[in-house]
């Protein structure tokens, strides 16, 4: 398998399918004959395999996955990207019940389109992550998957919105966190402790700014 990097590296022989500037921020389809790319203000946001749709490509989702429940039956995920866990998840087992909160339109209609080829069954919600979530009933799985202006958004430094994330979990919660310096990763941490929930774990993706902020109850 290609590593992360040698991935990201082959956009330079990939063709640009779509290009999207909508509300300040340009979102780009990219398409060679293995794979697609889906990239938002430059940064690559996932990458599917045509061949195996389900296989996960990005490190940090294939660490992720080994946190979540060995079982489980429902699950909502924040910020949709191209869909890689869904695939993957929905491959494991067709009768999860998940539902993805997504702000962008547009990548909806792309994962519609480009990004779920089994046709998945999924409830997609296009909207604010904090106003939908909090019209949502409580699912076993709570991913926190949310990218904003090459960071993590405003919410998640948001006392409030941990407090929601508190009710809307009943097993696992997994935050994606891209701290700018590690303060933003401190205030995160202190954030999940003041709403109750200590983290049982803060993994450093390895050659990423990523960290897994991992939450059980």
């Amino acid at each position: 398998m290609l590593s992360d990097q040698q991935l990201i590296n082959r956009l330079t022989q990939a063709q640009v399918k779509h290009l999207v500037h909508q509300d300040g921020q340009q979102w780009v389809l990219f398409e060679d004959q293995e794979y697609f790319w889906l990239t938002l203000n430059t940064v690559v946001q996932s990458i599917m395999a045509k061949a195996a749709p389900a296989q996960l490509i990005f490190n940090y989702h294939r660490q992720l996955v080994k946190h979540l429940p060995k079982q489980f039956n429902s699950m909502i995920e924040l910020g949709l990207g191209g869909g890689s866990l869904i695939r993957y998840l929905l491959q494991q087992n067709s009768r999860l019940d998940y539902t993805c909160v997504e702000l962008s339109p547009l990548a909806i209609d792309w994962f519609s389109q480009y990004f779920n080829p089994a046709g998945h069954p999924i409830n997609l919600i296009q909207g604010d992550a904090a106003t939908q979530l909090a019209q949502l009933p409580s699912a076993e799985v709570l991913l926190c998957d949310l990218f904003s202006d090459f960071g993590s958004p405003a919410c998640l430094f948001e006392l409030d919105f941990h407090r929601l994330c508190q009710t809307k979990f009943t097993h696992t919660m997994i935050i994606n966190l891209l701290p700018r310096t590690m303060e933003e990763l401190s205030q995160v941490v202190r954030l999940c402790q003041q709403v109750g929930i200590a983290p049982s774990q803060v993994i450093k993706l390895e050659n990423m700014r990523n960290h897994l902020i991992i939450l059980q109850k």
